[in-house]
């Protein structure tokens, strides 16, 4: 200590320097925007921040910060909206955050989601696809994939989404076609980011038809990607969800817990309540949210509805869809031009108005990350 001529007594100033797994004890307990901000306190955080085997440990570890990605069709700028469906549904919330879509990829009010996985997005753009993490501004573009001239050149692309296969540290984009042409065949493709390039998969034999559950967002969950789709079956079309083992790259079929009754009367939305796969459905006529819930995953008889609640006060419009239940067992969703939350007795909470964008809405569920993709053959 030094003392000064006024005989005030100045402590020097020492730096503290806590043990490596003190501090990973530490950012495990924060949230993503909290880590990323850490990474400019000194170069020994930045380089245990930066590192991928700490990615994925706090991607594994940490409580899940789940939020809402929104976007209008008509957006005239690269901004994203995003909030925590658990937080207050307003601009004013600590959650509500603009993301800023790269202009460099895109171009404003022609992109759409295809789908998200540990915190990147599948972004549908006009002549090509893109692999984008909100929180850390990464991004990849991918081509579409290319046309075999040896096969039917006319195909109608029917799903499409993005997982991750934990055996080879890979994602996936897989596609999915129909033939217009060729009646009952289909045709997958599916892209690797460590091959960097399009791949033949194996199809399915199933005939699809049209369906407005092909617009919904796929899921993913235990590593599978799911649909909802329906097909032909002895000359009956038949409801049910489509999912693709991504480690295994094979499609299958899940039976759904309800008949699929007219698609202009259900909403339907596949989600996710608590690492299970879900089934939430709005029937327009009765003003009634059913939540479904398969409690063991591929056994159809696990089914069970969890939540059953008629709305009672300021009914959305008539294409409401329930896209995810909060950690206080309200349902959010969202119409053609906002965000609703309603308790379980069916009352309104909050309602996120985007009356001004005066356009259709695109709602994604998404796990924050600050994880980056593997390098190609690495």
């Amino acid at each position: 200590m030094k003392k000064h001529s006024d005989g005030e007594v100045k402590k020097s100033k020492s730096v503290v320097l806590l043990p490596q797994d003190v501090i990973m004890e530490i950012l495990l307990k924060l949230n993503v925007k909290s880590v990323v901000r850490f990474k400019s306190l000194s170069k020994s955080w930045l380089s245990l921040i930066s590192d991928s085997r700490f990615r994925n440990l706090y991607f594994d570890r940490s409580s899940p910060t789940e939020k809402l990605l929104i976007i209008s069709i008509r957006v005239l700028d690269l901004t994203v909206p995003s909030i925590d469906f658990n937080a207050p549904l307003n601009r004013d919330s600590y959650s509500y955050f603009e993301f800023e879509v790269p202009g460099e990829v895109f171009q404003p009010g022609i992109f759409k989601f295809g789908g998200c996985c540990r915190g990147f997005v599948l972004l549908d753009c006009l002549e090509h696809l893109c692999l984008w993490n909100p929180r850390t501004g990464f991004h990849k573009k991918v081509c579409r994939p290319p046309i075999d001239s040896n096969k039917e050149l006319s195909r109608n692309l029917l799903f499409q989404g993005l997982g991750y296969d934990p055996l080879t540290d890979d994602y996936l984009v897989i596609q999915l076609f129909a033939s217009i042409t060729i009646y009952l065949q289909t045709h997958a493709k599916v892209f690797s980011i460590r091959a960097n390039k399009w791949m033949e998969n194996e199809s399915t034999d199933l005939f699809f038809t049209y369906s407005q559950d092909y617009d919904t967002p796929c899921r993913v969950v235990n590593h599978v990607i799911h649909w909802l789709s329906s097909c032909l079956k002895e000359e009956i079309i038949v409801g049910f969800i489509l999912a693709f083992d991504v480690a295994k790259r094979k499609f299958f079929e899940i039976a759904s817990p309800i008949v699929f009754g007219d698609g202009m009367d259900e909403m339907r939305v596949l989600s996710e309540i608590e690492g299970l796969l879900s089934l939430n459905v709005y029937t327009n006529s009765k003003l009634s949210i059913d939540i479904w819930v398969m409690k063991e995953y591929r056994v159809e008889c696990s089914w069970s509805k969890s939540i059953a609640v008629s709305l009672v006060d300021h009914v959305p419009q008539k294409f409401f869809f329930p896209v995810c239940v909060t950690k206080d067992g309200d349902i959010v969703g969202n119409d053609l031009c906002g965000l609703f939350k309603f308790n379980n007795k069916g009352q309104l909470k909050e309602m996120l108005s985007y009356q001004d964008v005066s356009a259709h809405l695109h709602v994604e569920m998404y796990q924050e990350s600050f994880l980056s993709l593997p390098c190609p053959n690495d």
